[in-house]
């Protein structure tokens, strides 16, 4: 009895021995995990940073590009409105010599006439 009692109490020693490194091994390999994780953390972290800054950049240059396209376009649109303004002048302006030539023509015509009239008289 007593022999299977110091059997007991030295399977004991053992079992509560090899709980303790399989509770070392375990809590190492914890460790362990917990810093590969902490690892990819720190490095997804940096991609997720490294990727928001750059939509950030693209943003911006978009953005300025799209201002730059309006500013264009503005511009485009002024330039074409004083060339539509230039093109009534210039019509206008034809307009009014075609009454002048007109005008003159038919004074032409009137001297002409009056220059032949003569012409037969003499």
């Amino acid at each position: 009895m007593e022999t299977e009692r110091n059997e007991a109490f030295k399977n004991e020693k053992i079992s509560v021995e090899r709980l303790k490194i399989v509770q070392d091994e375990h809590t190492k390999a914890l460790a362990k995990i917990k810093s590969k994780n902490e690892s990819r953390i720190f490095d997804l972290e940096t991609q997720l940073s490294d990727k928001s800054s750059k939509m950030t950049e693209v943003e911006t240059i978009n953005r300025n590009r799209e201002e730059d396209d309006f500013k264009k376009n503005s511009e485009y649109d002024k330039l074409n409105a004083l060339m539509e303004q230039k093109v009534e002048m210039i019509e206008k302006e034809m307009s009014d010599y075609k009454i002048k030539f007109t005008a003159k023509d038919a004074d032409f015509k009137e001297v002409n006439k009056e220059l032949n009239r003569t012409r037969k008289e003499l």
